[in-house]
């Protein structure tokens, strides 16, 4: 199985949690979506959070639909994302567990060499 490595800083208010290594492809992702998942609860779990930042840029990810939970569990607080895709497929694939919409607009907009 795929393995990912989990880091979390607080400073001053701003937590970022930062994810590398391998995301499993389709179901073998479900363990690693939860487990980013409790990661980010407890790195937000503090008395006063400004900014959360969720940091996937090291992360590859290919296809899987569990990585959805990650988009949708924090909108109260309206985290920022850094994302990256192995490939325009997988990059739209990703586009879409956060916002079905703009998926394609985004998809036709970003280019991979």
């Amino acid at each position: 199985m795929p393995e990912i490595k989990i880091n979390s800083e607080e400073n001053d208010g701003h937590v970022i949690v930062t994810v590398t290594g391998r995301y499993g492809y389709g179901s073998g992702g479900n363990q690693h979506a939860s487990t980013i998942v409790m990661a980010i609860d407890n790195a937000i779990d503090i008395d006063s959070i400004e900014t959360l930042v969720i940091d996937l840029s090291g992360m590859q990810y290919e296809w899987g639909d569990a990585i959805a939970r990650i988009f949708h569990k924090y909108p109260d607080m309206s985290p920022a994302y850094r994302l990256s895709a192995a490939d325009s497929e997988a990059w739209n694939g990703l586009l879409a567990m956060i916002m079905p919409s703009w998926a394609e607009t985004l998809g036709r907009q970003i280019h991979f060499v």
